[in-house]
Formats: C-alpha cells, sequence, structure tokens
C-alpha cells in the first residue's frame, strides 16, 4: 500500500497558521482504516498488509513562509534571502533556525508522523485459521509505515550538500520518523532507486511538479537554486504583513493582521489585492487605513522592483518574459486602489497568467505514460485535487486505464465568491487530501483510490 500527500507547508507560525494536529489524527485512523480494507484479498482472504509507504510529495516543511528572512534588509552587509550563496555560514544557520522553530510549532502534528514511523500508529487484527480477520483477539499486528520525503519548490533547501544541511535533515528526519538518510532529500525519481523501484511496483509515477512552473523551478539552474517565486514569497507575501504590522501597529485589530498572514493560501494567488481589500471591508472600512496599507503595498513594491535578484531574472530580449509581465502588473498597481487592481486582475486573470495552476497536460508527456508502464500520474504543487482521466488502451488483451491525480494541500483555501466578482468577497475552508495504491491482490484487487474532504473554519463575516 503506497499513500501520497503534498504541499502540507508547516511553518514556523510567523506568517499564518499551520495545520492541527487534529487533522494528523484524523489521517491516522482513516489510514488505518484503509490498511485493514487492504488487507483483504482479491479472492475474500483477509490476509495482514505487512508494511505501508507513505510519501511526502514536497512543500512539507516551509522554510519560505518565514519572516525570519526579514532580519536583514538589501544593502547592509548581512544582507540575506533564499536566492544568495548556499555555502554560507549565516545561510545554513537560517535554515537551521528556521527548521528547528517548525519542528517546535508543529509538535503535534509531528508527534503523530513519529508513531507512524516508529510502527505504534496501525494495527490490524491478526488472521484466524479460516482467513478472516480474528476482531476478538486481545493481540494486534503493528503494521510498520515507512515514511520518504520528496521535496518541492517551498522546502528544496532540503535538497542542498553539505555537512550543515546534513545536520539539518537529520532534525527533520528524527522529527517526521522518516526512512531517508541525511543524503539530500530526493526531487526526482532518478535520486532514489527505493522509491524507483517503490513506485515502478504500484506502476505510479511521481513529482512535486513544480518543474512546470517557470516561476517556481529554473531549468538551467535547477532543483538547488532560488527561483522568482522565493522572491514573491520572500519579500512580497511574506513581507507586506509584517511592514503594517510594523508601521500600522495597535491602530489596526489583531484579526486583520492575524488574516492578513494568509495571503500565501489565497488563490488563485493573482488575488492576493483583492483578499487585502477584503480584509480591509472586514476590519478597518475608514478611508485613512486603506490610505495607510496602500501607502505600505506602494513602498513594498518600489523595494521589490529593485531587488538584484529581480534584475538578474530579467531576459531583456524578450518583453513579454514573466519578470517584464509581473513588473507592469505591479507598477500598474501602485496609483490604484486594490478594488480596482482586484477588478482589473479579474478581467485578465487568464490572458497573464495562462491557467498556471493546471499542470494536468504535463502527464500525458511523463515516459512512463507514454511506455504505458504507469496507470497513475501523481503531483502536487497547484494545492488544487483532481483526478483527470488520460486515456485507455489495451496492453496484453486487457484494458489499461491511466489517470492524473493531484494531491491538493493540507491547507486554509481562501478563494473569490463566484456570485459577484465585482464585490469582492472569499469564502475560506480547510482541506485535506490523500491518495492510496495497491498492488497485487491488495484492497480486493482495486489498485487506487483517493480522498478529499473539505471543513470550514471557524465563520468570518463577509
Amino acid at each position: 500500500m503506497l499513500v501520497f500527500i503534498s504541499d502540507l507547508h508547516f511553518k514556523d507560525g510567523t506568517t499564518g497558521a499551520s495545520i492541527s494536529a487534529d487533522a494528523f489524527n484524523l489521517f491516522l485512523k482513516r489510514l488505518g482504516d484503509m490498511a485493514y480494507r487492504a488487507s483483504w484479498r482479491e479472492d475474500g482472504q483477509y490476509k495482514p498488509l505487512d508494511g505501508i509507504d507513505l510519501v511526502l510529495l514536497g512543500d512539507i516543511l516551509d522554510p519560505l513562509r518565514s519572516t525570519r528572512w526579514q532580519d536583514t534588509k538589501q544593502g547592509n552587509k548581512d544582507y540575506l534571502r533564499p536566492w544568495h550563496d548556499p555555502s554560507r555560514k549565516d545561510y545554513v544557520l537560517k535554515i537551521e533556525e528556521i527548521t528547528r522553530e517548525i519542528i517546535t510549532q508543529n509538535s503535534g502534528a509531528f508527534a503523530v508522523l513519529r508513531e507512524l514511523g516508529n510502527g505504534d500508529g496501525i494495527h490490524l487484527p491478526p488472521v484466524t485459521l479460516h482467513g478472516l480477520p480474528d476482531l476478538d483477539s486481545s493481540e494486534h499486528i503493528a503494521v510498520p509505515v515507512r515514511i520518504h520525503y520528496m521535496i518541492g519548490n517551498h522546502d528544496w533547501y532540503y535538497h542542498l550538500p553539505g555537512d550543515g544541511f546534513t545536520k539539518i535533515r537529520q532534525h527533520v528526519i528524527d522529527a517526521l520518523g522518516l526512512e531517508n538518510s541525511t543524503d539530500p532529500f530526493p526531487h526526482t525519481l532518478e535520486e532514489s532507486p527505493v522509491l524507483e523501484e517503490l513506485f515502478a511496483r504500484h506502476q505510479v509515477v511521481a513529482r512535486h511538479g513544480d518543474i512546470f512552473d517557470s516561476m517556481n523551478y529554473d531549468h538551467e539552474l535547477g532543483r538547488d537554486a532560488a527561483t522568482l517565486g522565493d522572491a514573491i514569497v520572500v519579500d512580497l507575501v511574506d513581507r507586506f504583513p509584517y511592514l503594517v504590522q510594523e508601521r500600522l501597529g495597535d491602530s489596526l485589530p489583531k484579526p486583520f493582521y492575524k488574516s492578513l498572514r494568509e495571503l500565501g493560501n489565497v488563490r488563485p494567488t493573482v488575488l492576493t489585492p483583492a483578499w487585502i481589500s477584503y480584509l480591509l471591508s472586514l476590519y478597518a472600512d475608514k478611508p485613512e487605513y486603506h490610505n495607510s496599507v496602500e501607502a505600505v503595498w506602494d513602498e513594498l513594491v518600489d523595494d521589490f522592483l529593485n531587488l538584484d535578484f529581480l534584475r538578474s531574472r530579467d531576459n531583456h530580449w524578450n518583453p513579454f518574459d514573466t519578470v517584464d509581465i509581473m513588473e507592469a502588473v505591479l507598477k500598474m498597481s501602485k496609483p490604484l486602489p486594490f478594488e480596482t487592481i482586484n477588478r482589473f486582475l479579474m478581467s485578465f486573470r487568464e490572458q497573464i497568467w495562462g491557467g498556471r495552476d493546471n499542470i494536468a497536460s504535463h502527464a500525458l508527456e511523463e515516459k512512463a505514460f507514454l511506455e504505458k508502464k504507469a496507470k497513475y500520474i501523481v503531483y502536487g504543487h497547484t494545492h488544487i485535487y483532481e483526478v483527470v482521466p488520460l486515456d485507455c488502451t489495451l496492453v496484453s488483451g486487457k484494458a489499461f486505464e491511466q489517470i492524473y491525480i493531484n494531491t491538493g494541500t493540507w491547507n486554509a483555501y481562501h478563494e473569490i465568491a463566484r456570485r459577484d466578482l465585482k464585490t469582492t468577497r472569499f469564502v475560506s475552508t480547510q482541506v485535506m487530501t490523500y491518495a492510496a495504491f495497491y498492488k497485487g491482490d491488495e484492497r480486493s484487487g482495486r489498485s487506487m483510490e483517493t480522498w478529499s474532504g473539505t471543513i470550514s473554519p471557524k465563520p468570518v463575516l463577509c
């Protein structure tokens, strides 16, 4: 039995809430139920599973989403950001500091994962002589769960070489109960023969999916390099709430600041200005507050557009590259109220961003898909749960169905309400998705199941 979850985005508490330990307690129960059902075989007999492999498919710990990157400023000697030289001692210390705090802030959730990794989380009834579960037995069979960590674009630091990062990976291994060694955590299957063989047995190909997003992956520099997406997160998404609170302090209510730190969970991400406008209408609907917050945004945009890193990524030979488009949008945003920005972005979202959130089409290009070696192509990254039929052909005289699955996220999700797009309103939910794959006669001969749940957070007036 092979299970995937992704995009948990455990944070250090400075930029919004991580998913609670309750979600992992629920997952533990569901995983136990799935293991029990998987122990029923195609011939109707009960045979307890001998193990489960749980793959964390990237963006699990999130060192990027931390205001600890704001400790230094551009121009200072000690200026430090994710795109600087990872061999710098202060760079390693920064990642270690944030990682340790992520572990501390999410100790309850990590305890559940460690329980699984230690073999204490899943127990099944023994089998009787007649091939049935002995539900009356006081003894139970512990099912080992092997937890594997693959990295994405928010946790790529754990892919970096060097003794300092080896030490950091050991902290993560211990905290989550991982099977990984202290070698760089894999980003691709080619980097992990263990996972390559495991996935092949289940006829699965899986990757985080960041390689299909030019904003968050550089094909020339590879995964050991920061991207434009990192700069957007650190110096726009994370820095904006930080600066607003620094400038306005107690003049705005605490719920406003708490909700403002949720910028990273707004979908689609291009509508973050609309989220800001929405929060102002809820908590601080006075012209002076709108003006003050918009002044901070203008200052932030100026600083961001002057980043040396941004300039280094600007392709001057192509006036329509990602940096140029983003510059145009940000420059346009400066003199305009957030409401006006929102209306513009809603009108041109598809033209500007090109449906960036959907990467299903890339599954059709996977080598294992084309060669009929994989039934299932699994990505994360977009935070959008999907099950998409790809193809059905005959292989050795039997139907061979191929399906793309996106594992979504376990995060809060703030999405704009559709009733009236001229009025900025959002609906917030908490979502949780996982996918399981079976081999041989497990799960009565079925080969796949996915589950996605949604729960509303505490209500917010709209």
